[in-house]
């Protein structure tokens, strides 16, 4: 007898592309996520503080969770606020300007915006 069940990691092809998030000029976050299921995070918390890179892992969503690799850090997991969607309006949300046509997301209450 087999069992139905739901699984708990998806892949999402709405989240593929790069991220960018900016606090400032110098602390920022971008995602790079590959629809070869693979991806990396490469953050600065400021000039001071030096870069941070992660090696390319495998990402995926679990429990509303974007996940960088198993087992995974804490800094290498987002909760999914809301999902990407397309911009139909323009705005500046602290150092991040979105257009009209852009696609972005929000994780852990700060916006992505998709761009190259």
């Amino acid at each position: 007898m087999s069992c139905n069940k739901k699984p708990v990691i998806n892949l999402d092809s709405n989240f593929e592309g790069k991220w960018f998030h900016y606090e400032t000029a110098e602390k920022f976050k971008y995602l790079t996520i590959h629809n070869n299921s693979k991806g990396d995070i490469y953050t600065s918390e400021g000039w001071e503080n030096g870069l941070y890179y992660t090696q390319t892992r495998k990402w995926f969503i679990r429990n509303q969770t974007l996940e960088f690799g198993h087992g995974s850090p804490s800094w290498e997991k987002f909760e999914i606020d809301s999902f990407p969607v397309i911009a139909i309006d323009t705005a500046t949300i602290g150092e991040n300007r979105i257009e009209i046509g852009d696609k972005y997301m929000w994780l852990d209450g700060r916006i992505y915006v998709s761009g190259e």
